[in-house]
């Protein structure tokens, strides 16, 4: 199949195709670091909660941090679904890629050259299938490239804090009869 100004015409999607596809990933690492910074959030007054529940219940306190807890849990699903749609219209937008030069390509060989031989028609559509995986794979990437930077930054911050004292909980085979605090 010769690559005429039909052919040159299909491939002008490519441009804003890729495009979107980089404005959907920043909006999909946005949404990714939201989803981890209320997961962190949530778990810091889990924790906390948990140290401190003798004080907790006893001033009754058990509704507050409910509350907290719950708020940051559905922050996190709504940015974990947010993160999950803007995932999907990247791949859906990589895959639509191809298929829309393949289609441009057919109708601009129609429209400018009056058809199209079949045998040209099933070389086309070998070559956009084989581009396709390779689309599979950048979309695959891209997800990975999306979750890297918040996994390195959550494991800098694990990273940077102090360790704990050994000395602070005893070991329960020190003394049996002890209660375990």
């Amino acid at each position: 199949v010769r690559l005429r100004l039909a052919g040159l015409l299909s491939t002008l999607y490519l441009v804003p195709g890729l495009v979107l596809a980089w404005v959907i990933m920043q909006w999909s690492m946005h949404h990714r670091q939201q989803y981890q910074c209320y997961q962190d959030e949530r778990l810091k007054h889990f924790s906390e909660l948990v140290m401190n529940i003798r004080t907790i219940k006893a001033l009754m306190w058990e509704r507050h941090w409910l509350d907290r807890i719950r708020k940051a849990r559905e922050g996190e699903l709504n940015a974990n679904q947010a993160y999950t749609i803007s995932v999907g219209l990247m791949v859906a937008n990589m895959h639509t890629m191809t298929w829309l030069m393949a289609l441009g390509g057919l109708f601009c060989c129609t429209a400018m050259q009056g058809g199209i031989e079949a045998r040209h028609l099933w070389v086309v559509f070998q070559i956009m299938a084989s581009l396709q995986s390779c689309v599979s794979l950048i979309a695959s990437g891209l997800r990975k490239a999306v979750n890297l930077p918040n996994s390195v930054a959550r494991l800098n911050c694990f990273l940077k804090q102090p360790e704990k004292p050994r000395d602070v909980v005893r070991s329960p085979t020190q003394r049996p009869d002890a209660p375990i605090v």
